[in-house]
Formats: C-alpha cells, sequence, structure tokens
C-alpha cells in the first residue's frame, strides 16, 4: 500500500496515495490471489492507528480494479464510514486495423483528420516513433526544446516552467527507457523535432502521458496529426487499448467514446473529528 501522510485542504491529517496532480492512475499493489488476507490486514491497521489521521483518501482509484470492491466491502465490514466521488477517463479500445478505427470516428472528424495530414505532409512534417532511449539525452533537450516554445510556457504550465516540473519528468521518460516502456512520437521538419508525444507501453496498453508542439506550426495541427499518427502506430504494434489519461475533456471525446470509471474514495474512522470531517 504505497501510502503517504499529509495534511487535507482542511488541514485534517490524511493518509493518502502517493501521488499529487500530475498523476491520474493509483492502486494498491496486491498479488489478486492474497488481496483478501492484504485489505483485511491493511484496513485493521488503519484502525489501530487511527489517532495518527482523520481521513484516508485514495484518489485515482479504478472502478474497474479488482481490488475496488474487496476495499470498499472489508472498510464497510469494520464500520469505516465511506465518501467518494467519480471521474471518467477516455479510453481507446483499439481495432485490428487502423481504417477500422476512422470509419467508427464521425464523418467531419474523419475528414478534417485526413485534411490536416494532406496539409502537414505536403509541408514536409514527418512523423516518427521512437522506442528506444540510445539517445536518451538527446530526446530529453529536444522534448524541452518543443515545450519551451508551447502555449503551455506561456501560462507557465510546461515541462520546463520550473526546475522541479523539469527534474519530475526527466526521471519519468529516463524511467520509461529503462522498463522499455518508451512511446515516443516525434514530428519533424527538415531533422527539426516540433512536436512530441510521450507514452507509455505497457503489456497490451499505451498510455497518454504529455503531449506538445512549437507554437510556429500551430496551422498544421501538429497535436492532432502526430496523435492520430501514434495510434496508427499502436493498432500496428498490436495493442488492446490506447488510454488518453485524465478526465474526459471535450476535446477527447472526438478520439473515443469509450470511458473507464475512476474513484476518489476517502476513508473516515468513528472518532469524532473523523466523522465531522466525512460530512
Amino acid at each position: 500500500a504505497p501510502f503517504m501522510q499529509t495534511k487535507s485542504p482542511s488541514d485534517a491529517g490524511r493518509i493518502q496515495f502517493t501521488i499529487d496532480d500530475k498523476g491520474s492512475r493509483f492502486d494498491l499493489l496486491v498479488d489478486e490471489s492474497r488481496q483478501d488476507i492484504f485489505i483485511n490486514a491493511l484496513i485493521n491497521y488503519l484502525l489501530r492507528e487511527k489517532n495518527s489521521w482523520t481521513e484516508v483518501f485514495l484518489n485515482y482509484l479504478p472502478t474497474f480494479s479488482p481490488h475496488y470492491p474487496v476495499l470498499k466491502q472489508t472498510a464497510g465490514k469494520q464500520n469505516l464510514l465511506i465518501g467518494e466521488n467519480y471521474f471518467s477517463s477516455p479510453v481507446i479500445h483499439l481495432p485490428v486495423d487502423w481504417e477500422d478505427y476512422l470509419a467508427e470516428r464521425k464523418k467531419k472528424f474523419r475528414a478534417n483528420l485526413r485534411s490536416n495530414i494532406r496539409k502537414a505532409e505536403k509541408s514536409g512534417l514527418s512523423c516518427r516513433l521512437i522506442r528506444d532511449g540510445n539517445q536518451i539525452e538527446l530526446l530529453l533537450e529536444q522534448i524541452f526544446a518543443i515545450e519551451s516554445k508551447t502555449w503551455k510556457q506561456q501560462e507557465g504550465t510546461s515541462l520546463v516552467a520550473d526546475e522541479k516540473s523539469r527534474r519530475f519528468y526527466t526521471k519519468v521518460i529516463q524511467a520509461a527507457v529503462k522498463t522499455g516502456s518508451l512511446y515516443l512520437g516525434m514530428m519533424e521538419k527538415d531533422g527539426m523535432p516540433v512536436a512530441y508525444d510521450f507514452n507509455w507501453a505497457r503489456s497490451d496498453t499505451v498510455y497518454s502521458l504529455k503531449m506538445g508542439f512549437d507554437e510556429a506550426f500551430r496551422k498544421y495541427a501538429p497535436g492532432k496529426v502526430l496523435f492520430a499518427y501514434t495510434i496508427q502506430k499502436s493498432i500496428e504494434d498490436n495493442f488492446k487499448h490506447h488510454e488518453l489519461m485524465g478526465i474526459n475533456e471535450g476535446f477527447k471525446t472526438e478520439w473515443t467514446s469509450n470511458e473507464q470509471v475512476h474513484s476518489r474514495c476517502h476513508l473516515y474512522h468513528p472518532g469524532m473529528m473523523s466523522r465531522i470531517q466525512y460530512l
């Protein structure tokens, strides 16, 4: 149970997943055959230590996780109060063929996408997929150079907006290389990178983590064209799912109508302050 101690917005003692707002997936790491024993032990431990917390916050918990129903059932049996709300996250269940995928999209979307791809190709923009990290330092340099030219840089939310963010994503990308999970789409113009699409590929799923493009090339819809390229490659590489991560923002519904539900699950013990927090 990867937990940490922190404070809730109301300054109450909180135990929560070791995650911040940069994440959008988290779960207990448990062998499914032992989940009942483990979750029982976990709830008993939390109850023994109840003087050190007012709330347990399990954010981004997938409702489709095998641990989710067991956790809620066990917490209920031990008289823990449960408060939760939900959010939906889009996912593409990949068909076996790119044209089959396009056929499921709206006619206007297909026409616009094909027009954008033709326009990008005519202007000399090309896409490639990078899965090895032989030139990891160069890749990091290119990604951060693109980020410095995005609209996010102007708003102070880019990967290079502050040193902490830069270090964080450097470690994430290095970890993707180390574990063989790197799935990086790169768009270039005359050998110069102008857009990137950083994904984490594991098992049968590609997870979309970060994307950015040079604002000077906006008229060519580089983000949309590169994302389409990455989806097409994930189909060709026989992945089953492409998760768009985060919440179901409007533009993501262009790419898929499928979604997965996640819980922001809060647990409270029978103590007075914890019950007040629950209310």
